[in-house]
């Protein structure tokens, strides 16, 4: 039977860590630093011990870290909006085994091009949503 209801997922880890952005990017820094060391505990790590000025950074790498692998990347840079510093080009490793040599030959090959344009951090609105509303406008660069 096939399901015709989406489902949402969400984690906890996720909740907390949405919290704990959240109160960072406020100032509440022992907010954030409590809700952030909840997560570590449960995996037996240290807490955190940033200065209140790196706590933000901190968080975003907890969040980096504990969500890799659910798609939650490309949403969250594109929120904090830093993706020409972290979006680059992906590398691979090319070992080719050549006959009566002792060892292999490495070479280091770019795999795929990312592209970020400044337009990417909005999606455009369509043009029927536009047509309803006179006062709406189309986000930028589109």
């Amino acid at each position: 039977m096939r399901a015709t209801t989406p489902w949402r997922f969400i984690r906890y880890a996720e909740i907390l860590l949405n919290y704990a952005e959240a109160c960072a990017e406020l100032g509440e820094y022992g907010e954030a630093r409590t809700y952030t060391n909840m997560l570590r505990k449960r995996v037996g790590m240290p807490d955190l011990t940033q200065a209140d000025a790196d706590l933000v950074d901190a968080v975003r790498h907890e969040r980096k870290i504990e969500l890799m692998g659910e798609d939650q990347r490309f949403f969250d840079i594109r929120r904090w909006m830093i993706a020409p510093e972290v979006m680059q080009n992906a590398f691979g490793v090319d070992i080719k085994y050549h006959l009566n040599e002792e060892r292999p030959r490495y070479n280091i090959i770019e795999v795929q091009e990312r592209e970020w344009k400044d337009r990417f951090y909005f999606f455009p609105i369509k043009l029927e949503e536009l047509n309803k509303n006179e006062l709406l406008i189309q986000n930028p660069l589109y």
